[in-house]
């Protein structure tokens, strides 16, 4: 072997036992911050092992958990999800978020009165947020009980009066309740909004204002 090859060798390895031992001297906050940039680039299998790491450092680290969670409920996996968002809460009871998503992780599930027990915690922790309203109204809505997801989308919008979403959803349950004018007024304010698709879709059974 000639002496460029093993230069060139020899090069790799120090660059390559730097990095590794750059990595070893990580504490958790940074392999959560690492995590997290990975997390938000889409990279959710490499970010699960970022916040892993980040609790090989510290075991409690409700955060680590938290975001571990999410990346888990980006995957699909929502039994990891659950099981990541369950430890996180243990460790800091007054996440709110984690409430939240462990709420959505349960509807995927079908598991709807989970998911309504852990949104109204967070909706008990944080009050004006309007997702966990919205997402409540949602598990409502998937239960059947849609006078129930109006009132949770009419709340979230109250705090958010530009939430499409909740317009458009709020206009299905009112559908379901044989409220077709108030259904056609709640989609019309989703489209102003932009948020167009079943009004475009069923505005034939609206009577134009």
């Amino acid at each position: 072997m000639n002496s460029s090859i093993m230069t060139g060798i020899l090069i790799v390895f120090i660059a390559a036992s730097a990095a590794f031992a750059s990595e070893q001297a990580m504490g958790a906050g940074e392999w959560l911050a690492r995590g997290i940039s990975l997390l938000e680039s889409g990279k959710y299998e490499e970010a699960v092992d970022a916040f892993s790491q980040a609790l090989q450092k510290d075991s409690r680290y409700a955060l680590a958990f938290y975001y571990r969670g999410l990346s888990w409920g980006r995957k699909a996996d929502f039994d990891h999800a659950i099981s990541d968002y369950t430890k996180a809460i243990e460790l800091n009871p007054k996440l709110a978020n984690a409430y939240n998503n462990r709420g959505n992780a349960y509807c995927a599930k079908g598991l709807y009165d989970r998911a309504i027990s852990d949104y109204n915690k967070a909706i008990e922790l944080r009050p004006q947020d309007d997702m966990f309203y919205y997402n409540r109204g949602n598990a409502n809505y998937s239960r059947g009980h849609y006078d129930r997801a109006v009132s949770d989308y009419t709340r979230a919008i109250e705090i958010n009066p530009e939430f499409a979403f909740a317009y458009s959803n709020r206009g299905v349950a009112f559908m379901k309740m044989d409220n077709l004018e108030e259904a056609c007024s709640d989609w019309r304010r989703a489209c102003e909004w932009g948020i167009c698709g079943i009004y475009t879709i069923l505005k034939m059974l609206c009577t134009e204002p």
